[in-house]
């Protein structure tokens, strides 16, 4: 069986995680694509956590305890599910999950590898910040910035994505979405402000929490595949 190597995120030592398979049994997108999309959200997250992420004056607060997120199959199932057979823009996911989408509406956009869009998609999501702002206290008390705050909440841990092009055979439209394991309620703390983790000690929201490049990670705390391997130590690769 050819093993597939899974780039999730890019670090110093540029960890893997490996699989035998697809991650996922979605069929419009591959694990290049899972890949892409979390190693987006994860850096972002990261920038965060350093106090380099743009604000719409200045830099954003340092994050302590930032996480990184991991790739669940059960998202991406929502993700599908929300964008639907008819490629609709938006349906509603459950209200325990978050969601952002992005359509794609000009032949010759939609006519491009989907790899190639997926940073326009996440820097996208993350734009609102750099126009509206988010304020000292990292409270979630503006709706524009709803895309971004799915991105930067410290309480996600997984998140899945999707894509479908429509009509089947000449596509005019495209359609990203990606659902969040948890919901940002309006005027809720996105995230604690404090200098980014070094230490394994600094990341205690989780047991057996590590600190990888200043974001902390967790073992799985949301579904994942059995085949799935993920990283416990900076050198040791062990299946959940």
């Amino acid at each position: 069986m050819i093993s597939m190597i899974i780039w999730l995120s890019r670090r110093n030592e540029e960890e893997q995680f490996t699989a035998d398979k697809g991650l996922c049994p979605g069929p419009n997108i591959d694990d290049v694509d899972r890949g892409d999309f979390l190693e987006y959200h994860n850096l972002i997250r990261r920038e965060i956590a350093r106090g380099l992420a743009q604000n719409s004056a200045g830099t954003l607060k340092p994050a302590k305890e930032m996480y990184e997120l991991i790739y669940d199959c059960a998202l991406e199932d929502a993700a599908a599910k929300s964008i639907g057979a008819a490629c609709s823009e938006y349906v509603d996911v459950p209200p325990k999950h978050g969601q952002n989408k992005y359509t794609v509406s000009t032949r010759s956009m939609v006519a491009l590898n989907k790899n190639d869009l997926i940073p326009q998609v996440v820097s996208s999501w993350y734009r609102p910040v750099m126009v509206y702002g988010l304020n000292a206290n990292t409270k979630f008390d503006d709706p524009r910035l709803e895309s971004f705050a799915n991105i930067a909440y410290d309480k996600n841990l997984g998140v899945g994505c999707y894509y479908a092009a429509c009509p089947a055979g000449a596509p005019t439209k495209a359609v990203f979405a990606c659902v969040y394991n948890s919901y940002v309620s309006p005027n809720q703390i996105l995230y604690e402000t404090g200098k980014a983790c070094v230490d394994d000690s600094e990341c205690t929201t989780y047991p057996n929490s590590m600190c990888l490049d200043e974001l902390c990670v967790t073992p799985a705390i949301v579904p994942l595949p059995r085949n799935l391997f993920f990283i416990k130590s900076e050198n040791q690769l062990r299946k959940v």
